[in-house]
């Protein structure tokens, strides 16, 4: 195994973590996010065009916030989330694809509102291994 693997196996690990948190209690503390937004800072200066990817993410679910539509754990979550992929259209498929996800979980389970780090997160490690494997 390599150390780059390694290191992405570390970080997906870890927002797996992040999601269940988020699941169990509804909360995304910021102790828990700080290590990810310090992550997102160390991409952003090795790959710049992170910075959109975090940006956009972060603006889309800063709205949200704003709309009273989710919390602000979850603004930080995305802007994480989008500098780790890397891309504005990267960081755009994994917002919409979280928000479909949330969307057919709220109906599954008959709720009008559940957390929606899972979603994100299982967004943007899809997302993250598509882009994985078409570099292949």
């Amino acid at each position: 195994m390599t150390w780059a693997l390694a290191g992405d196996l570390a970080i997906a690990a870890y927002l797996v973590l992040l999601a269940d948190v988020d699941r169990r209690t509804g909360r995304l503390p910021n102790r828990l996010l700080a290590p990810l937004l310090a992550i997102a800072l160390a991409a952003a200066c090795v790959h710049p065009p992170a910075v959109a990817g975090a940006l956009v993410a972060a603006t889309v679910y800063l709205a949200g916030f704003l709309a009273h539509s989710c919390g602000g754990g979850d603004v930080k979550l995305a802007a994480g989330c989008g500098a780790l992929l890397g891309s504005m259209a990267a960081a755009l498929l994994a917002v919409a694809a979280a928000a479909l996800l949330t969307v057919v979980l709220c109906l599954v389970t008959r709720r009008q509102a559940v957390p929606h780090g899972p979603a994100l997160v299982a967004a943007t490690l899809a997302v993250g291994m598509l882009r994985l494997l078409s570099e292949l």
